[in-house]
C-alpha cells in the first residue's frame, strides 16, 4: 500500500532493506521482515561544489519498527521548531540561514519580507559563504563576498550584472539579523557582521525626478483614473504597497490626515494579502496638504460614481485606489500604469520607488525638518532619512553651478 507523500519539511519514513532481504509483504503490501525503519529530515542547506541550486543537508534517524521511527521524526521536528538544530559540529551557513528563514523569520516579518529575505539568502548569501562554519565566519570572508557581489553579481549566474550598492548593503543587513539570532542562541560568541562598517550606500543611485519631471507625471496622471495615486506618491512617499493597501477607513477627510497602517502584497498561493506595515515606526498617521486634500475628496467622488455604475459588479472592498469593479490593485499592474505614465510625460524611464525618493528629497528641499520627514516616511533609523539630506545637498550644489554657468 503506498504511503500518503509528505509536505516539505515534514521528513520521510522508509524501510531500509538489507541487501540480502528479499522483501516479503503481506496480502495488503505491508513489508513482514524485520529490516530496520529510517526517519529523515531536512535541516539545511549546503553550497553545491557543482553550480546550480544548494544541495539539502538531512539528519536521520534509525529505529526498529516503522512506529519508533515515526516518533523519532516527530522529535526531529519539535527541536527544529524550538530553535534546537542537530547536536554536533556547529552549523554551516547555509544550515543556519536556511533554519533562520524558515523557522524564525516567518514570525515576525510579513510575506513580502519573507519573499525579499530568500531571494538575497539563497541567491547571494548560500552560494557565496554557504560551506563556512558559523564559528569560523569572519569579516574577511564578508568583504570578500560583498566584493564579488559588487564586481560579478549574481553567483553562477551567465551574463550577471554587478549588484548596486543598495542589494549589497541589505545582502549584509540580512546576514547580520541571522546571526544575531544565532549569537542569542549560542552558536557563536560574535556577529561577524558587526566587526565591520556594512557596505556603503551611495546616493548615485538613488532614481530622483527633478521638479519639472516629477510635475509632467502628475499633469499627465491627473487625466487618468486613480489619479490621486500619484499625487499621494509624490507629496507623502508612501511604498508601494502602502499606497496600494490604504483603505478609505483609514482616511479622514475630515481631521485631513491618513492612517498608514497596511500594506497589499502578493503572496504565493493566496493572491493578494492585506498585511501590516514594513515596521513599528511605518505605522504612522500623516497630516494631508490641503492640495492633496482635494485632489482625494474628488477620487472618492469619482470613485463613488463607478461604484453606481458597476451595480452588483462592484465588489466592496474598500481600498482607496481599485481597479474599475472595486478590486484591489496588483502591483504589477500599477508598474504598467507608471510605466505608461512616464512614456507619455517624456520622463525617462526610472523605477516606481523612485517616487518615493523624490517626495523624501523635495520635503528635506523645502525645508521641512529632516526628523518630521522621517516620521512621514516611516522610516526605521534616521541614518536612513541622512542618505536623503546627502541627496539635497547634491541637488543644491548641482542648481549653484547652473547658476553660475548661466552668468558665465
Amino acid at each position: 500500500m503506498a504511503t500518503k507523500k509528505r509536505s516539505d519539511g515534514e521528513g520521510s519514513i522508509y524501510q531500509r532493506h538489507k541487501t540480502s532481504c528479499e522483501r516479503p509483504i503481506d496480502a495488503r503490501g505491508n513489508a513482514t521482515c524485520k529490516c530496520p525503519w529510517q526517519a529523515v529530515l531536512v535541516t539545511g542547506f549546503r553550497a553545491n561544489p557543482a553550480g546550480g541550486r544548494p544541495l539539502p543537508v538531512r539528519k536521520k534517524a534509525t529505529a526498529a519498527t516503522k512506529t519508533g521511527a515515526a516518533a523519532k521524526l516527530r522529535q526531529l521536528r519539535e527541536d527544529i521548531a524550538n530553535g534546537r538544530l542537530p547536536a554536533g559540529q556547529v552549523p554551516t551557513v547555509a544550515q543556519w540561514m536556511t533554519h533562520w528563514l524558515t523557522q524564525v523569520v516567518p514570525d515576525r516579518n510579513r510575506p513580502s519580507t519573507i519573499r525579499a529575505y530568500s531571494t538575497y539568502v539563497n541567491r547571494y548569501i548560500i552560494p557565496l559563504l554557504g560551506d563556512v562554519k558559523l564559528d569560523r565566519l569572519s569579516p574577511e570572508h564578508l568583504q570578500a563576498a560583498w566584493r564579488s557581489l559588487a564586481v560579478d553579481g549574481c553567483p553562477g549566474k551567465d551574463n550577471a550584472k554587478p549588484l548596486s550598492p543598495t542589494s549589497v548593503h541589505q545582502a549584509h543587513v540580512i546576514l547580520s539579523r541571522a546571526l544575531k539570532v544565532a549569537q542569542q542562541r549560542g552558536y557563536v560568541i560574535k556577529n561577524a557582521a558587526t566587526l565591520m562598517d556594512a557596505p556603503s550606500i551611495s546616493t548615485a543611485t538613488m532614481e530622483v525626478l527633478t521638479k519639472d519631471d516629477a510635475r509632467k507625471v502628475v499633469t499627465v496622471a491627473r487625466e487618468k483614473r486613480n489619479a490621486a495615486r500619484w499625487t499621494v506618491a509624490f507629496t507623502l512617499g508612501l511604498r508601494q504597497g502602502e499606497a496600494l493597501g490604504l483603505r478609505w477607513d483609514d482616511v479622514d477627510l475630515e481631521r485631513s490626515t491618513i492612517h498608514v497602517r497596511h500594506s497589499l502584497g502578493r503572496v504565493t498561493g493566496q493572491g493578494l494579502v492585506l498585511g501590516e506595515v514594513k515596521s513599528r515606526t511605518g505605522n504612522r498617521t500623516i497630516v494631508l496638504p490641503k492640495p492633496l486634500l482635494a485632489d482625494l475628496k474628488a477620487h472618492r467622488t469619482a470613485q463613488n460614481a463607478e461604484r453606481l455604475a458597476a451595480g452588483t459588479w462592484w465588489h466592496d472592498s474598500g481600498f482607496v485606489f481599485a481597479m474599475p469593479d472595486g478590486r484591489p490593485i496588483d502591483s504589477k499592474y500599477d508598474w504598467t500604469t507608471w510605466r505608461a505614465l512616464l512614456s507619455e510625460a517624456g520622463v525617462p524611464a526610472v523605477r516606481l520607488h523612485a517616487a518615493r525618493h523624490t517626495a523624501i528629497t523635495m520635503l528635506l528641499a523645502l525645508g521641512v525638518a529632516p526628523l518630521v520627514v522621517k516620521e512621514i516616511a516611516g522610516h526605521a533609523k534616521f541614518s536612513t532619512t541622512e542618505v536623503y539630506v546627502d541627496k539635497v545637498d547634491e541637488l543644491h550644489l548641482d542648481a549653484a553651478e547652473k547658476m553660475a554657468a548661466f552668468w558665465d
